[in-house]
């Protein structure tokens, strides 16, 4: 009687078998013809007995259901995530499995296109999600979750971007690339290649003066944002944490005295942003850049002597500069308003009249000094309209006509155009 019953049962069971690997098949089957709702009933009818299939046919099952799962009905990041699943399961049972390892690929490329879709619309919280699913389904191209942290902070995902800097930085990453670059012979411009088309191009004599540039490292401005997106989120002493930590293993780096000097200068503290800017400038004493920065920071604090100073060092270093000349400009004529504000309160007795014509003098001179920096940058950057309406309401009050009917028709042929 046991026997019997034993037979019976093992026949049962490899009926079962058969069913499944049946279904299994015609699943298959019905995806080579892209008829993926079917594939799907087919194999929703083979799952209940999946438990019981050798590891070959279940492989293909998970393979066949992440295949269907992702082509059939609308592309969303959970039926996208569903399919991944899928193809992971498989891989578990089959190692490097072409069909799922192909899906997976499939998988990445389509979220990477729906990232970059969200990215061009401007839709920035919803591609920073999807270039970090990219990253999950890709991990070797780091360049996904650095596309992510960048997208979150755009999108105002501050606690999002964090967790993302904060995976980069626990894997050292690093971000530079190389650029290969030579000059056209016939234009002279200097442009960029891949490294095959570059040396292609320098064979055929067209090309000179190959060179391979390392792009800086992104490791500095990463600790920034850590740093930057702590104090927004209203936790200054993990901002300044963040980059003592970094300054730990790099005493000297110029990059992160900068960031350290940021994080200071988002939180309002001047006076320390101040002092490490002064720092790093005695290592780097030829960047105009730093030069400006100072000056910027020093009329924050009221201290406008010192702003011109370091504005004024800002343009010798680099005489293109014209943000610094600006804002000398702007600072020298910072002391036009305390004398106008005297004028207009006195009184009609000659003492007041005697008075008045003082100040007016000492107006005209402001007006005389902030002149040559704004003419400077006109003359370096005609367009600049800033710099245009300002002389012209200066020629106004010095009383030549002939200039600053001039900076009029040059504001006229601005807003015309």
């Amino acid at each position: 009687m046991k026997t019997r019953i034993i037979t019976v049962a093992l026949m049962a069971f490899g009926v079962t078998l058969f069913a499944q690997k049946k279904e299994i098949k015609k699943a298959e089957k019905a995806l080579e013809k892209e008829s993926y709702s079917e594939a799907m009933t087919f194999l929703n009818q083979a799952e209940p007995m999946l438990a019981d299939a050798d590891e070959e046919y279940k492989a293909r099952f998970y393979a066949a259901k992440g295949q269907a799962i992702f082509k059939d009905g609308s592309i969303s990041l959970d039926k996208i995530q569903e399919a991944v699943s899928a193809y992971d399961k498989a891989l578990e049972i089959e190692e490097g499995m072409e069909q799922a390892t192909n899906g997976k690929l499939n998988a990445a490329n389509t979220v990477l296109a729906l990232a970059t879709e969200d990215y061009k619309a401007q839709r920035f919280s919803e591609g920073a999600k999807k270039y970090y699913m990219t990253y999950k389904l890709s991990p070797v191209d780091t360049s996904f979750l650095y596309n992510a942290a960048i997208l979150s902070v755009s999108g105002n995902d501050l606690e999002s971007a964090l967790k993302y800097y904060k995976e980069l930085e626990s894997m050292n990453y690093d971000g530079s690339e190389v650029e290969y670059t030579a000059i056209n012979k016939e234009t002279g411009e200097v442009e960029t290649f891949q490294k095959d088309e570059r040396d292609l191009a320098v064979r055929s004599g067209q090309y000179i003066k190959p060179e391979d540039k390392k792009s800086e490292s992104k490791k500095p401005e990463i600790i920034k944002n850590i740093a930057l997106i702590y104090n927004d989120l209203g936790k200054s002493e993990e901002a300044i944490a963040a980059v003592e930590k970094a300054m730990e293993q790099n005493p000297n780096d110029v990059a992160l005295m900068q960031v350290e000097a940021n994080v200071y200068y988002e939180m309002g503290n001047m006076e320390r942003y101040k002092e490490i800017m002064e720092k790093v400038v005695e290592q780097d004493p030829n960047n105009s850049a730093l030069y400006y920065n100072l000056g910027i920071s020093s009329s924050k604090l009221g201290d406008s002597e010192a702003a011109i100073g370091y504005f004024k060092k800002a343009a010798e270093i680099d005489p293109k500069n014209t943000d610094a000349k600006i804002n000398i400009a702007a600072e020298i004529l910072k002391e036009e308003k305390p004398l106008v504000e005297q004028m207009n309160a006195l009184g009609t007795s000659n003492a007041d009249f005697k008075k008045y014509d003082e100040l007016k003098e000492r107006r005209k001179q402001i007006y005389l000094s902030a002149v040559p920096y704004l003419e400077s940058v006109i003359e370096q950057k005609p367009e600049n309209v800033e710099a245009t309406r300002v002389l012209m309401n200066i020629y106004y009050q010095l009383d030549n006509e002939a200039k600053a009917k001039e900076m009029k028709a040059k504001l006229q042929s601005f807003e015309g155009n």
